[in-house]
């Protein structure tokens, strides 16, 4: 007996064989019985797993494949979800944190916490009050799979900043600005010229840049667990010949033009 796999967005008429697909290798085993049963072991779960399988009975000369439908597995993840800010200081942050599952009921399932890779809570609880510093990292496991912890939550890291183009910054050109960190939940981003505020997005983008928009800029990056600033760059605009130019042409019109006034009142006496 053959077990199969139908994915949700292919064919169903097209099934894809367990035993040769690739991601299956090294983690699938069919387990028969004598009295005819079949069972499929799927190790090392993962998330890419969810799926409809189907089986197909196979002999020499037959072949035979339920038209019902299948079985539907979904792996799901834990997730560690920031519930509430109990207190906030000057260097750490108090926090009520949630290890969600799947599992029903979560009532009977027993919970492991991790601060930094170390336990931290004997109670097996779904919830725990954790303190955050900066560099504190924590995630939650089941009891018993201690090995599968959940993507940990964190403080944001020192945000990094970018300029493009890196090369010299010339006036009435195009300047992007970027500000990532490393932060989970993920971080809102704030833009700062000299203490104040310019941008509210990852990007502070400058479509046409002018020699006004030099300055000392800074980021921050700010969760539920906490914030940290970048640290300051300078942009410094340079001027252009666009801007010689202009102002080479304004001098000329503006010499043009009183020549014309002073030809016209000169003009003007001689035919009096």
């Amino acid at each position: 007996m053959d077990w199969i796999l139908i994915h949700q967005w292919k064919n169903p008429s097209q099934p894809e064989d367990l035993s040769e697909d690739p991601q299956y290798s090294g983690r699938v085993q069919v387990l028969e019985t004598t009295g005819g049963s079949s069972t499929l072991r799927i190790s090392d779960l993962r998330e890419s797993d969810s799926s409809e399988y189907h089986f197909k009975f196979t002999t020499q000369g037959f072949e035979w494949r339920s038209v019902l439908p299948g079985t539907t597995v979904t792996v799901t993840a834990l997730q560690v979800e920031v519930t509430r800010i109990i207190s906030v200081h000057q260097f750490d942050t108090e926090a009520e944190l949630k290890c969600l599952s799947s599992c029903s009921p979560a009532d009977h399932v027993s919970y492991v916490w991790f601060k930094n890779k170390q336990e931290i809570s004997k109670q097996q609880l779904s919830t725990v009050a954790v303190n955050f510093s900066p560099g504190d990292i924590v995630s939650c496991a089941l009891r018993g799979h201690e090995d599968h912890q959940s993507p940990s939550v964190y403080r944001p890291k020192l945000p990094s900043v970018s300029v493009t183009p890196s090369a010299e910054i010339m006036e009435f050109s195009s300047v992007t600005v970027t500000c990532s960190s490393d932060a989970n939940p993920a971080a809102n981003y704030t833009w700062y010229k000299d203490k104040t505020l310019v941008g509210e997005e990852p990007q502070l983008v400058f479509s046409s840049i002018q020699s006004s928009d030099s300055g000392e800029y800074h980021c921050t990056a700010e969760n539920v667990l906490g914030t940290r600033s970048s640290e300051n760059i300078h942009i410094n605009v340079k001027y252009t010949d666009k801007t010689a130019a202009v102002g080479t042409i304004t001098a000329v019109v503006l010499a043009v033009s009183v020549l014309a006034v002073f030809l016209w009142i000169r003009l003007s006496v001689l035919w009096l």
